[in-house]
């Protein structure tokens, strides 16, 4: 048990969640501050972040941070070389065709493991429907050797039987 009462495994992955939550922001606001088609709000800081605004509320940093690139955003610009904010596009694009990439894969790897289910799906059936055929086979065959094993067999009772 940690101080606070929590056991020290509650309390390390807590911990690394934090880290991992704090990255994520610190991603977020350097992709805001570099793509000014982003809105610079809370509400996208935290979608960015994958995290809730209460989150981004109780750190505060990231708020006053949100506050700096949206005061930088509302000062005039100097005028900007063509190639310098050429790069800065691109860069930006980058970024945005690289995580387009990602979801792609991601999408690519859900319809792979669908098709190989839908097929071993396929698979069995086929097996069974096989099994069920060669079954109905056997059963039409034994009720063809049955009704021929079973044609009526006429007795004359008319003649007496020798004694």
């Amino acid at each position: 048990m940690s101080e606070s009462g929590i056991p020290a495994a509650l309390y390390e992955k807590n911990a690394q969640e934090f880290v991992e939550v704090t990255r994520r922001i610190q991603e977020a606001l350097v992709r805001l501050e570099s793509d000014t088609k982003l809105k610079a709000t809370q509400e996208v800081l935290a979608q960015l972040a994958n995290c809730s605004r209460g989150t981004l509320s109780n750190r505060r940093w990231p708020l006053e941070r949100l506050r700096e690139i949206k005061n930088a955003r509302k000062v005039p610009k100097q005028p900007i070389t063509d190639g310098s904010k050429a790069a800065v596009n691109t860069a930006s694009r980058i970024e945005r065709y690289k995580e387009q990439l990602y979801n792609s894969r991601e999408e690519v790897l859900i319809w792979k493991a669908r098709y190989d289910q839908v097929s071993e799906r396929l698979a069995e059936s086929l097996n069974v429907a096989r099994v069920l055929q060669a079954r109905l086979k056997e059963a039409e065959d034994e009720l063809t050797n049955l009704r021929s094993n079973s044609r009526p067999k006429i007795i004359d009772f008319s003649v007496k039987s020798p004694k």
